[in-house]
C-alpha cells in the first residue's frame, strides 16, 4: 500500500556521515511527577565539554504509538526540556513508515507559525532509530477540556468559558489557514491533536498524517526533494473517523482540499458547543453512515440547554456541508466568520430568515396537531420546538409570539395517547377517593341498620339479608379501590340495586327507597368512574322500579293500601313503635341529605380548585407573552350550540 507523503529513498541515509550522532542516556528514567518547575539556568557549563558528552538526556515517557515513541527530554547544551519523537529500530526497515515519520518532521519544521510546534532537530541514532526534537508543550488538549465540561468539572468550566474556547479556536483556523497557504493540508485535526496553554498558547499537533497539495490549484507548496513525491492510493482512507469529511472517508484524493480541513473544524466546534460528538460514537459502521449521509450539524437543536447563538449554528453547518463546494472555501473565512460572531456582528437578516422558517415549520405541525390522529401529540411537540427555535433567532418575531401563546392555551381536539395515560393515572387517584367516600357511606348504613334493631324485627331473615347484602356491596367497593374494571362496577352496580330493593320490604318503593336510592346515584356519579355513571342511575332506577312492579302484579305482597283519607303501610321486615319510628326515620332523612352533600361539597371544592389552578395558569401564560400576541392568547368563547347542550 502506498503512503501519502516522501518516498522510501531517505535524505538521512545521505546525511547521516555528516551530522553528529545523538545518543540517549541509558540512566534511570525519573518519574515526571517528581521534577521540578523549569526555570531559566545559564550556568550548564562549556560548550566544548558539553558536545563531547551526550546532549539529550531521557526522564520519562510522554506517550507511544503504532510506530515510534515521545519522550521529555533535556537538551544538555541548550538547557532547555524537548519533545523526542523516535521511530523504533525496526519499523526502520519499512520505507512507508520511515517515509512518513521523516515527512512529519519536514513538514512540521518547515510551517513555522506560533501554532504549530517547532522542531529543533532530525537525524539518526547508533543503534538505527530515526528521531526529531521538538519544542515541549504544556496544556491541555480540547478534548480533554471538553470532556471536563461534559462531566461538569467546576474546575474546567471557571478556567474555560466559551469565549475563551471560541477564541483560542478562532486562532487554530487562522494557524491551519496559513498551513494551507503553504500548501499543507492536515487531514487529522479532532480536538485530541489540539492543545490550549495556561498563557493563551494554542498548538495543532499531530502532523503525520498531512498532505501536500498541487501547485497546479493555486496555493503555495512547501519545498520538498522530488525524490520523495508520492501519491496516496485513491481509495485509501486516513484519518479520524468522526471528524474526516465524506470526500476523505470515501478515500476521494482529488476532492481533498482547504474545504477538507474545514469540515473536520467544523466538527470541532460543534462538539465544542454541545460537549457531544457531531457524529456520535455508537459504533465505527454508524461513524461511518452518519458521514457519509450527513447529520444535522445545528448544534442548539442537539444541545438546546446550552443556548447556542444562531450564528454559531450557522458556521457549524455550512463548515459540515456534505459538498465541498458548500462548505468555507478556506479555513481563514471560517476564522473571519467567528470574528464577526465574538465582535457583536450579528446578522439580524439571516437570524429573521431563519426565524421565519421556523415559525412556517411550527405552524404546519400546529395544523397537523388540529387535525387530531394518533400523531397529535408529536405534532404539537414539534410545533413547540420550531417556535421556541424561531424565539431564539428573533426574540421579537411577533409571529412566533402568536403562534407560542395559541400553542400554551388551545387545547388539542383529541387527548395525545402521552396526556391520556397522564390523566388517567390522575384520575385513578380521584376516583380511589370516591370509593373511599362510598365505603364510609355505607359503614353509615350498615350502622343505621343496627340504629334500626331497637324498633322491633318483624322478619330476621330480611333484616339479616339486608345486612348482609349492603356488607357485600362494602365489601365489593373496597376490593375495587385500586382500579375499577367493567365487570367490577356491573356487580357493585347490581349489588347496590338488591340492598336497595330489599328496602322496600320496610316501608314500600315510594318511601325512604326513593330517596336513598338518589343519594346512592349522586354518590356513585359525583365520585366514581364517569364511564359507569348510566349503570348507576339504571340500577338506582330499578331499585325503586321492580319492586313496585312486582307488587303491582301481585308477585310480592303490596306495601301499602290506599284510600281516599289516607295510606297504610304494610312493613314486612320492622315493626313501627309509635315513638322509635319517628325518632329513627328523622334521623335517616336528615343522614339522607347530609351523606350525598357532603360528597358533592368535597368534589365540588377539587373542582374549584382546579379551575382556579388552570385560570390562574391561563393568566400568567397570557401575561408573559408581550401585548402584541395577547389577543392571540384570548380565551376563546364556547359556541353557542355547544353551551346550550350543556343547559
Amino acid at each position: 500500500m502506498s503512503s501519502d507523503g516522501f518516498g522510501t529513498d531517505s535524505m538521512l541515509d545521505e546525511s547521516r556521515q555528516t551530522q553528529p550522532f545523538v545518543r540517549f542516556s541509558s540512566a534511570v528514567r525519573a518519574p515526571l511527577a517528581t521534577l521540578p518547575p523549569s526555570s531559566v539556568n545559564i550556568a550548564l557549563g562549556s560548550l566544548n565539554e558539553l558536545q563531547t558528552g551526550q546532549r539529550y538526556e531521557i526522564r520519562d515517557l510522554l506517550g507511544e504509538g503504532g510506530m515510534g515513541e515521545v519522550f521529555l527530554s533535556n537538551d544538555r547544551l541548550i538547557g532547555r526540556d524537548v519533545a523526542v519523537k523516535v521511530i523504533r529500530a525496526e519499523h526502520m526497515q519499512n520505507p512507508e513508515v520511515r517515509a512518513r515519520f521523516e515527512r512529519e518532521a519536514r513538514v512540521q519544521g518547515q510551517l513555522e507559525h506560533p501554532a504549530v510546534v517547532p522542531v529543533y532537530d532530525l537525524g539518526i541514532q547508533p543503534n538505527g532509530e530515526a528521531f526529531f526534537t521538538m519544542k515541549r508543550v504544556h496544556g491541555k488538549t480540547l478534548e480533554d477540556i471538553i470532556d471536563g465540561l461534559a462531566e461538569e468539572n467546576q474546575e474546567i468550566a471557571a478556567k474555560y468559558s466559551l469565549r475563551k474556547l471560541l477564541s483560542a479556536f478562532s486562532n487554530v483556523c487562522l494557524a491551519i489557514a496559513f498551513t494551507h497557504a503553504r500548501g499543507v493540508l492536515h487531514r487529522d485535526l479532532k480536538p485530541g491533536n489540539i492543545m490550549l496553554g495556561d498563557y493563551g498558547e494554542v498548538h495543532v499537533l499531530d502532523w503525520g498524517l498531512a498532505k501536500i497539495m498541487n501547485p497546479e490549484d493555486g496555493t503555495a507548496s512547501i519545498t520538498t526533494d522530488p525524490r520523495f513525491a508520492t501519491k496516496t492510493a485513491v481509495g485509501q482512507i486516513l484519518g479520524t473517523p468522526g471528524y474526516m469529511a465524506p470526500e476523505q472517508m470515501r478515500g476521494d484524493i482529488d476532492l481533498q482540499g482547504p474545504p477538507t480541513d474545514v469540515y473536520a473544524l467544523g466538527a470541532i466546534l460543534f462538539e465544542m458547543l454541545t460537549l457531544e460528538p457531531l457524529h456520535g460514537r455508537p459504533t465505527l459502521q454508524a461513524l461511518f453512515a452518519s458521514t457519509l449521509h450527513g447529520a444535522d450539524a445545528r448544534a442548539s437543536v442537539r444541545a438546546p440547554q446550552r443556548n447556542i447563538a444562531p450564528e454559531l449554528d450557522a458556521i457549524c453547518v455550512r463548515a459540515t456541508a456534505m459538498e465541498p463546494a458548500q462548505r468555507y472555501p478556506s479555513a481563514l473565512d471560517m476564522h473571519e466568520a467567528l470574528e464577526r460572531f465574538l465582535d457583536g456582528d450579528r446578522d439580524m437578516e439571516r437570524r429573521r430568515a431563519f426565524a421565519a422558517e421556523h415559525v412556517a415549520e411550527a405552524a404546519r405541525a400546529a395544523a397537523a396537531a388540529a387535525e387530531g390522529g394518533p400523531d397529535v401529540g408529536r405534532s404539537r411537540e414539534h410545533a413547540m420546538q420550531n417556535v421556541l427555535a424561531a424565539l431564539a433567532f428573533d426574540p421579537h418575531s411577533a409571529a412566533a409570539m402568536e403562534t407560542l401563546a395559541k400553542l400554551l392555551l388551545s387545547a388539542p381536539g383529541e387527548m395525545p395517547p402521552e396526556a391520556r395515560q397522564e390523566f388517567e393515572a390522575s384520575r385513578s387517584g380521584v376516583s380511589r377517593a370516591g370509593r373511599r367516600a362510598l365505603m364510609i357511606a355505607y359503614a353509615c348504613w350498615l350502622g343505621g341498620m343496627l340504629l334500626a334493631f331497637p324498633l322491633g324485627v318483624r322478619s330476621h331473615w330480611y333484616y339479616i339479608g339486608l345486612g348482609f347484602m349492603g356488607a357485600l356491596v362494602a365489601g365489593a367497593i373496597w376490593a375495587a379501590r385500586r382500579r375499577v374494571s367493567a365487570r367490577a362496577a356491573f356487580a357493585v352496580h347490581a349489588l347496590a340495586t338488591v340492598v336497595i330493593g330489599l328496602l322496600s320490604f320496610w316501608m314500600g318503593p315510594f318511601l325512604i327507597v326513593p330517596a336513598l336510592a338518589t343519594s346512592h346515584a349522586i354518590g356513585f356519579i359525583v365520585q366514581g368512574d364517569r364511564r359507569y355513571h348510566l349503570h348507576a342511575m339504571v340500577a338506582n332506577v330499578l331499585a325503586i322500579l321492580a319492586p313496585a312492579l312486582l307488587q303491582m302484579f301481585g308477585v310480592l305482597p303490596p306495601a301499602y293500601a290506599f284510600y281516599g283519607e289516607g295510606v297504610t303501610v304494610f312493613s314486612r321486615m320492622m315493626a313501627f313503635p309509635p315513638i322509635a319510628t319517628p325518632a329513627f326515620l328523622l334521623f335517616v332523612s336528615i343522614a339522607t341529605v347530609l351523606i350525598p352533600s357532603v360528597m358533592i361539597q368535597r368534589a365540588r371544592a377539587r373542582t374549584e380548585e382546579l379551575e382556579r389552578r388552570l385560570f390562574l395558569h391561563s393568566w400568567n401564560l397570557r401575561h408573559l407573552v408581550p401585548n402584541a400576541a395577547r389577543a392571540a392568547a384570548a380565551v376563546p368563547a364556547a359556541p353557542a350550540r355547544r353551551r346550550a347542550k350543556r343547559r
